[in-house]
C-alpha cells in the first residue's frame, strides 16, 4: 500500500492534507474482512486481528515520506448483549484531536485536541454476531498508543486495544512516536500547529479507486 494512494484517498474524500514542510498525517488504514459470517453485524470490521495499518506521512521540503505499521484499528474485545457496548472508531478525520501524552503511563498520542472521534458502541451475542448499541463523539480516551512491549508482539489483540489504535510491535512503535515528536515540534514551532490530526481510513477507500497522476519523488517505508 503506497503513498500516492493514501494521498489520492485523502483528495477523493474531501480530506484535508496539509503540504507544508515537515507536518506529520497520522492516519490508520482498517481492512476489509476476509470473510464475514453475518453479513448483517455492523460495523463490519474483524475484531482481535493485527489486520490494519497505522502511518505517518509527510513532506520534508523536497519528497513525500511514509512510515506504515501493522496494528489495530478495532478493538480486541466486544461486549456482550446487554453490557454498554465497546467502543469502535468510525472513519473520518479528526482535526487536530491529539497530542503527544501518556496512555496508562505510556507514551502515546492522546485524544487531547480540540475535537474527539465518533464512534459506535458495539455488543455481540453468544454467536458472535455483532450489532450497534449505541454511538456518540465525546472525549472516552480513544488513544493512539503501542501494544506489548515484549520482544515478541502479541499474536492476538485481546486487552491492548478497547477501541484504541494501536500499533502490535514495539520497536515499531518507537520508531513511529520518536518520528511524530519530531515533526510534531517542528509543525508547532515553524507552523504553529500545536495539534495532530488522525485520520482513520478503510482499506477499499485506498485500494478501490481510479488510478491518478504518479508521484515520482516520495519515499515508502512499508512494514508489510
Amino acid at each position: 500500500m503506497t503513498l500516492p494512494l493514501v494521498i489520492q484517498a485523502y483528495k477523493r474524500l474531501g480530506y484535508t492534507f496539509n503540504h507544508r514542510k515537515n507536518v506529520p498525517h497520522v492516519f490508520g488504514i482498517r481492512a476489509t474482512p476476509k470473510a464475514d459470517p453475518h453479513p448483517l453485524a455492523a460495523p463490519p470490521v474483524d475484531f482481535g486481528k493485527w489486520d490494519d495499518r497505522i502511518g505517518v506521512a509527510w513532506f520534508d521540503g523536497t519528497y513525500w515520506r511514509q512510515h506504515m505499521f501493522r496494528g489495530t484499528t478495532d478493538p480486541g474485545r466486544i461486549a456482550r448483549t446487554g453490557q454498554r457496548g465497546t467502543a469502535v472508531m468510525k472513519p473520518g478525520q479528526y482535526h487536530d484531536a491529539y497530542q503527544v501524552g501518556k496512555h496508562r503511563g505510556s507514551p502515546a498520542l492522546v485524544n487531547w485536541g480540540t475535537a474527539a472521534p465518533r464512534y459506535w458502541r458495539v455488543v455481540a451475542d453468544e454467536q458472535g454476531c455483532t450489532s450497534v448499541s449505541g454511538e456518540g463523539s465525546e472525549y472516552i480516551g480513544l488513544n493512539i498508543h503501542q501494544g506489548s512491549q515484549s520482544d515478541t508482539p502479541p499474536e492476538e489483540v485481546g486487552p491492548w486495544s478497547r477501541g484504541c489504535q494501536v500499533i502490535q510491535d514495539y520497536e515499531d512503535w518507537q520508531y513511529f512516536l520518536k518520528e511524530v515528536k519530531r515533526l510534531t515540534k517542528y509543525a508547532s514551532t515553524h507552523h504553529g500547529l500545536d495539534y495532530i490530526t488522525y485520520t482513520l481510513l478503510l482499506e477499499r477507500e485506498v485500494l478501490d479507486q481510479p488510478a491518478g497522476q504518479a508521484f515520482d519523488n516520495y519515499y515508502n517505508r512499508d512494514n508489510t
